[in-house]
């Protein structure tokens, strides 16, 4: 995977500041997420937001859009949805993994990472059943594809970068696929970054810079396991 070649965002003609997708991967629901995963995902994400016992941060790294309660808990939501879908999918698969994890954390700090599987680092992200970008926040990140919030607790390194998207309406999600650190390295160095302000297909704004791989270029999830023992 380390010669795998990553596809750029292509800016459209008619406005340099919007820039489109070219490698989609349509989605194909794999399974629903449970009532017990998706209820306790929503008590999660009630915790995170109004119910004060753990926070969300109001702005994003390098972003200046102000994250009302609502959206805190949207996204605290759809984040977690996603780590239960990723159990339920791989629990069953033979491999020890941990259960997903509902702690509430005071606002700066939170979990070291969502999956360890075979002594590798897990990172999960999400987005919605028609989105096809997989982001990593830039400001996140040094140079050595290190996460610069975890590197006090010397958790700063994962192994594997999932994207999970989900269905808000039927509760299905699929896998379109995931990244290696070595492939997020050769997305740092590459520079395949969506700027703050640039519109994704023309209508929607970016509040922060991001790395970010196509949905088309991530490597197919009926190799992970190769991968995990690796």
């Amino acid at each position: 995977m380390n010669s795998q070649i990553f596809s750029k965002l292509v800016t459209k003609s008619s406005d340099p500041n919007s820039l489109e997708i070219t490698k989609r991967k349509f989605f194909s629901p794999h399974a629903e997420i449970t009532k017990d995963g998706i209820n306790k995902a929503r008590d999660f994400a009630n915790k995170m937001s109004s119910g004060q016992q753990g926070e969300h941060r109001e702005y994003r790294t390098g972003g200046s859009h102000f994250r009302s309660p609502k959206e805190i808990f949207i996204n605290a939501f759809q984040g977690k949805l996603a780590e239960v879908a990723f159990y339920e999918y791989f629990k069953d698969k033979d491999l020890q993994i941990n259960e997903p994890d509902f702690e509430t954390y005071p606002k700066g700090q939170w979990d070291s990472f969502d999956f360890l599987i075979n002594n590798k680092k897990i990172n999960v992200k999400s987005t919605k059943h028609y989105g096809n970008l997989m982001l990593l926040e830039e400001g996140d990140w040094n140079s050595n594809a290190e996460y610069i919030p975890n590197i006090s607790t010397n958790n700063h390194i994962y192994d594997l970068f999932v994207l999970l998207r989900i269905d808000s309406v039927t509760n299905k999600y699929d896998i379109p696929g995931f990244v290696t650190r070595s492939n997020l390295l050769q997305i740092i160095q590459n520079e395949h970054i969506i700027k703050k302000g640039q519109l994704l297909n023309g209508r929607i704004p970016m509040d922060a810079n991001n790395y970010y791989v196509q949905a088309g270029d991530l490597s197919n999830i009926n190799n992970f396991s190769n991968f995990l023992c690796s």
